[in-house]
């Protein structure tokens, strides 16, 4: 059994943040997690036998302006488990995604600090999304329990969304076509303020705040 947990996170605009940070998420994210894939395949290919479960996250499959640098080290953890899930099944080794969504974590106090003065609108409306969801945070236990219930043999889905926010996110993102989900960022800010609302994110008073909200 393998569970590849560890992960890092930046934010911010691609053009704005360093090739040292793109590199670091991948580094971890990804190429950690394939380390330790690599380091127990042997064995479980021999005893015909094993799970590996890949805490990836929405991210992974809901690209969102400033996670040009999250989001696509999530999605080659996606890309790998997929292609790897069918290589060993022969082996009876199977593979899975868990894909938690905004979750209260150490994570977000220690990723970068996003720039107050980027060249580019809508970083309030990022930042305001994730500071309304942590208001009333998805606890990590949701994706234990779903690990858990890997573990245990109640759940045998490839991918497998760990709390409520993150079936809602992914559903909202799968409603719309890639160049509706591309444009939306061009509505005017009530707009947008009343589609987070609509969707239980209190996202008005961290828009209206005179400084980007701080994690």
């Amino acid at each position: 059994m393998l569970v590849n947990n560890a992960g890092i996170h930046s934010w911010g605009a691609v053009e704005e943040l360093s090739i040292e940070l793109f590199q670091a998420n991948m580094d971890t994210n990804y190429f950690g997690a394939l380390r330790c894939i690599k380091a127990v395949l042997p064995s479980m290919r021999k005893n015909k036998s094993g799970k590996i479960i890949n805490i990836s996250s929405i991210a992974g499959k809901f690209y969102s302006n400033f996670h040009g640098a999250y989001a696509p080290s999530k999605a080659a953890l996606e890309a790998l488990s997929e292609a790897l899930a069918q290589e060993v099944a022969p082996y009876n080794i199977k593979v899975f995604l868990v894909e938690p969504g905004i979750t209260e974590t150490p994570i977000f106090s220690k990723t970068n600090k996003v720039s107050t003065d980027t060249k580019y609108p809508n970083i309030k409306r990022f930042v305001s999304l994730f500071a309304a969801s942590l208001q009333n945070p998805i606890s990590p236990d949701h994706a234990a329990e779903v690990v858990n219930e890997i573990v245990s043999g109640k759940r045998n889905t490839l991918r497998n969304a760990a709390g409520a926010d993150a079936e809602r996110f992914l559903a909202f993102h799968a409603s719309m076509k890639d160049e509706d989900w591309v444009s939306s960022v061009m509505v005017d800010d009530e707009t947008w303020i009343s589609g987070m609302e609509q969707m239980g994110l209190p996202v008005r008073k961290f828009m209206e705040a005179e400084k980007l909200h701080e994690f």
